[in-house]
């Protein structure tokens, strides 16, 4: 439950402009990803930060990003295309971002 409440004060923190804090939850919220991103706890936060977040914000909606593309068997479970597609974006974004690796990984061995 660490991850959700993370995602809330998170959330807080960007309305009201508290950088110190924002920061502080940032990695706070980076590392409790680290060791529960296979849990329920996990898409709970997810949906926290996909909707009270604007899509500017990269704090923690980047250490999700990074979550579904390092584990993609996370994107090949049935359950986890309906999360995502109702996640303000989320979807969108790891593909997005898989995309942009895979290109970024192609134009290296190119050279």
């Amino acid at each position: 439950m660490e991850l959700v409440r993370y995602a809330h004060i998170y959330a807080l923190a960007d309305k009201y402009k508290i950088k110190g804090l924002k920061l502080l939850i940032y990695e706070k919220f980076s590392r409790a990803c680290e060791w529960n991103w296979a849990t329920q706890a996990f898409y709970e936060a997810t949906r926290i930060v996909f909707s009270t977040t604007p899509d500017s914000n990269k704090g923690p909606r980047s250490v999700i990003v990074v979550v579904f593309t390092s584990y993609q068997g996370l994107i090949d479970q049935l359950e986890i295309k309906a999360f995502m597609e109702g996640a303000n974006g989320l979807a969108d974004t790891v593909l997005r971002t898989i995309n942009t690796y895979e290109i970024e990984k192609v134009e290296q061995s190119l050279w």
